[in-house]
């Protein structure tokens, strides 16, 4: 909880993409951006979340993460972007944890969300 004014007589919990720091010195209770890679969707609270697999968030101070777009992907939390799908390797929903392998016969791009078939088709795997 923080008044946002030095001196004041009242005090405000601190908004969602901030959380409270709470010094030995009760005087000096502040807010702070939550980091890049994590989150805090909610007013008045001491900690942030990080971003769960699939998603991300490049910016501090945000309430909420990103899901990875498709033919982007990550496994890990905290993360400030997603990677993007390796070639003959894709994606094809928001918020992937990896990236698949196409079948046989199947390629794609860099970044794909779909595996192209021998015959310029496009299918899923």
């Amino acid at each position: 909880l923080t008044s946002g004014e030095t001196g004041a007589s009242f005090c405000s919990p601190c908004p969602a993409g901030k959380y409270t720091v709470s010094p030995l010195d009760a005087s000096a209770i502040r807010c702070e951006d939550c980091p890049a890679g994590f989150k805090q969707s909610r007013a008045g609270q001491n900690q942030c979340a990080q971003c769960s697999a699939g998603t991300y968030q490049g910016l501090a101070g945000k309430p909420y993460c990103l899901p990875c777009i498709p033919g982007r992907a990550n496994n890990l939390e905290g993360q400030l972007e997603c990677t993007e799908c390796g070639k003959n390797t894709y994606a094809d929903k928001a918020g992937a944890k990896t990236c698949a392998d196409c079948k046989s016969g199947r390629k794609a791009g860099y970044g794909s969300g779909a595996c192209i078939s021998q015959g310029g088709a496009i299918r899923g795997g």
